[in-house]
């Protein structure tokens, strides 16, 4: 039941989305405007026993489409795993405009012009929302650390060596002592103001 009603929510926004690209096209503008779509995270439906994105960091509540559309992109299917961090830069450089030294992300360009994309080491994904999770993704392998727990969570092919694994737990425990993983934090009460407002903190969360 939750399945269908999460494809008939999909549906939903496929349909919407159809209809603003034929107004894009009535308008003239589709052939000369930049689209990309993309979700700011997926959802678990029951793949561990709950349901939901609030509390996890799963590769199901990780892993989203990021679908680009412009002028000069040929259509392709991008192998690399890349972030939304990467969207912005990305978009910078199809704009021909000067990417700023605040951003963290790399722009995509290149993989969606047919190149190499330069590879990075790995991707940090933290938690601090009801939870205190941190996650190092790498090569196709995640590891998940639950501190409230103390369990630790494995996603990726069976049977890796323990090197890897360690390699893994070593690289995010290097993040946590260098404090590039958040500490916890309360929010104060205008924030939770605008939680609520989104839909979050509510129901004694």
């Amino acid at each position: 039941y939750v399945s269908d009603r999460y494809d008939g929510g999909v549906g939903w926004m496929d349909e919407l989305l159809g209809a603003f690209l034929e107004d894009l096209e009535a308008e003239g503008l589709f052939e000369n405007t930049i689209v990309i779509l993309t979700s700011d995270h997926g959802e678990e439906l029951g793949e561990y026993g709950a349901i939901g994105h609030e509390r996890t960091l799963s590769p199901e509540s990780l892993g989203v489409p990021l679908i680009v559309r412009g002028p000069g992109i040929a259509p392709r299917v991008v192998p690399d795993a890349v972030g939304l961090i990467d969207v912005v830069p990305t978009l910078l450089e199809l704009l021909g405009l000067a990417p700023s030294v605040h951003l963290d992300g790399r722009s995509l360009v290149s993989c969606l012009e047919g190149r190499a994309l330069e590879k990075v080491p790995g991707r940090l994904a933290s938690l601090r929302w009801n939870s205190e999770l941190d996650s190092w993704n790498a090569d196709g392998h995640q590891l998940l650390v639950d501190h409230a727990t103390g369990e630790t969570r494995w996603f990726g092919e069976a049977g890796v060596e323990p090197a890897a694994l360690g390699a893994l737990r070593g690289r995010l425990q290097e993040l946590e002592d260098s404090h590039l993983v958040p500490e916890e934090a309360a929010p104060g009460e205008e924030r939770l103001g605008e939680l609520r407002a989104l839909g979050y903190g509510t129901g004694g969360d």
